[in-house]
């Protein structure tokens, strides 16, 4: 299927220290709607029973402001006969996106023993637009882990 992009990153650490942080925050170009496909992320330094725990993660659309923290990722076409995505994306963002009304889309708990894997069916996927009320769809971790990890994620997002 053309028009889907990889937002993928590697290394990169979450500290104890950080709190909530959206993992994901992606906005669309004006006129150019975008649904998550889905992502996935894991890590690779806490193995072993004493170092297993649940973080509880969201999917969120309706805030306003990408935060002012994370690091800009450039999406990737998994079709190379694709232009360059019209969204942008951050990842890491220490300063969650803001403003407006939030709208919980999916709650799950990651057990960081394993990769998480979240490919909603077509019709349970976010979708954001450039609309004032729809404008930046995230993927939040809402606690921080009980020591540093270091992580690797992707969040593949389709331009409607």
């Amino acid at each position: 299927m053309r028009g889907i992009y990889a937002v993928a990153f590697t290394g990169y650490s979450i500290n104890n220290a950080d709190g909530i942080q959206d993992l994901f925050e992606i906005q669309p170009a004006a006129d150019r709607p975008i649904e998550l496909v889905g992502f996935k992320f894991s890590q690779r330094t806490d193995f072993g029973d004493s170092e297993e725990e649940g973080l509880p993660v969201n999917v969120i659309r309706g805030n306003l402001v990408i935060g002012s923290g994370g690091s800009a990722v450039t999406p990737r076409p998994l079709d190379p006969r694709d232009s360059a995505a019209g969204f942008t994306a951050v990842r890491g963002n220490t300063t969650p996106a803001s403003t407006g009304v939030e709208h919980l889309l999916d709650a799950e708990s990651w057990n960081i023993r394993q990769t998480i894997l979240n490919m909603p069916v077509p019709e349970a996927r976010g979708k954001a637009d450039n609309l004032a009320a729809n404008r930046i769809l995230v993927v939040r971790l809402l606690v921080a882990p009980n020591s540093d990890i270091v992580t690797e994620g992707t969040a593949w997002v389709r331009e409607l």
